[in-house]
């Protein structure tokens, strides 16, 4: 007998995982901010400014942020209004794992911004996650199907524990409690991704 999904529509099992890699895509793709002013050599303009660190790296973010927030709403409507996505878990839920997964993605942007030295090798790095992130994540293998000493790859992405999460709450209606240590999960890599960024930044200036 069949829980959740019972009439097996493949469309109800990669369209919360596809809303996830839509988000990473635009984010890491346009994240780029800070390598665009090495580039261009207008970087010291901005460090001259009395704005902290934080403040210069938020203020490159914030606006990638937005966007990802506006890319994420028009993916929900989509799934929702034409491919009729069951959504059973809580707004307010969905709502904040979608903060934290954006929030996670942009201090993970923000490092690599502040490792690249060029656009290409941002671009490079984007790549480099996003693969792995789309081939194990359980998006489209689940974890327990792969290799045991390829797990731990698989739990070191963000992307992980937002699928677990989006499925738990679109097609299950998981409690967050639940599903806490997928939230939990996304904001320990957010505070890491910006601690580290913080610290790379320092060490550019220096």
């Amino acid at each position: 007998h069949i829980l959740y999904n019972p009439d097996l529509r493949d469309s109800d099992f990669f369209l919360p995982g596809t809303i996830g890699i839509v988000i990473m895509l635009v984010v890491l793709t346009l994240s780029a901010g800070l390598v665009r002013e090495k580039e261009q050599q207008t970087i010291e303009q901005l460090l001259a400014t009395p704005i902290s660190r934080f403040s210069l790296i938020a203020g490159k973010m914030i606006p990638y942020g937005m966007i990802a927030a506006f890319d994420f709403i028009v993916a929900v409507v989509i799934a929702d209004l034409v491919f009729h996505l069951p959504f059973r878990g809580s707004a307010i839920s969905i709502g904040a794992l979608a903060v934290l997964f954006i929030l996670s993605l942009l201090a993970l942007g923000a490092l690599i911004s502040t490792v690249s030295q060029t656009q290409l090798q941002a671009n490079f790095m984007a790549v480099f996650i996003i693969v792995p992130s789309v081939l194990m994540s359980g998006f489209v293998f689940p974890i327990e199907a792969m290799p045991f000493w390829l797990r731990p790859v698989a739990w070191a992405l963000p992307m992980t524990y937002f699928v677990e999460a989006i499925r738990g709450l679109t097609l299950k209606a998981t409690p967050v409690l639940e599903l806490q240590k997928d939230f939990w999960a996304l904001a320990g890599f957010m505070i890491v991704f910006t601690l580290l960024s913080l610290t790379r930044f320092r060490k550019t200036l220096a």
